[in-house]
């Protein structure tokens, strides 16, 4: 914070990569100091699943199919946004869907399991 501050854009240093000083509550000029690309590629889901083949489950004579399966959601996501997702909403039209309100990162789940059906 105390490099921003020291570079902060002033009279004598009007090529400044950082606004100025603001010491009053309300600032309504306009910078584009935090506006970031968010744009991003992102693994959504990935399912996988292995029907076992019809003549190994015969071989019990109680099960009609066999499988198993796995899935993960919220995989990867792809991106030089400094915030913990490039994916933000705004419910207020004024703003848009441009406002980053998260605190945290999406979470990944991972799902496993066996399907199994009786004769």
């Amino acid at each position: 914070m105390l490099d921003v501050a020291l570079k902060r854009w002033t009279p004598e240093n009007p090529d400044s990569n950082y606004p100025c000083v603001r010491l009053d509550f309300y600032n309504n000029d306009f910078t584009d100091f935090s506006v970031y690309n968010a744009s991003y590629l992102k693994i959504q889901n990935v399912n996988l699943e292995y029907k076992f083949p019809k003549y190994i489950v015969d071989k019990t004579k109680i099960f009609g199919n066999i499988s198993v399966f796995a899935s993960a959601n919220n995989v990867c996501t792809f991106t030089s946004y400094p915030g913990p997702s490039p994916e933000s909403w705004s419910s207020d039209a004024i703003q848009g869907a441009s406002v980053d309100t998260e605190a945290y990162p999406k979470t990944r789940t991972f799902n496993f399991g066996v399907k199994v059906t009786i004769k």
